[in-house]
């Protein structure tokens, strides 16, 4: 299926910003797809939660504010 995601991102050396990208989507219930996340989350995974397979197939931009200004970064055309 066709996925979209923006996020905001406060860090984590992330900075404070957001980027947006677009790609394909696809559920999984492969226990190996499944444990890699789990073991990097910073809170516990529910048993209720989905995992999605994302395959990023367009960045459009990142945005980190610096000084509380917006510095985007447009990266159309970079196609993975």
């Amino acid at each position: 299926m066709d996925a979209t995601l923006h996020c905001a991102v406060e860090n984590s050396s992330g900075g404070a910003g957001e980027f947006y990208v677009r790609g394909q989507a696809a559920l999984t219930t492969d226990p190996l797809c499944v444990k890699r996340p789990c073991k990097a989350a910073s809170l516990q995974p529910q048993a209720r939660y989905i995992l999605f397979v994302l395959t990023v197939e367009f960045t459009a931009f990142m945005n980190q504010y610096v000084d509380g200004q917006p510095n985007a970064r447009r990266l159309a055309g970079e196609r993975r």
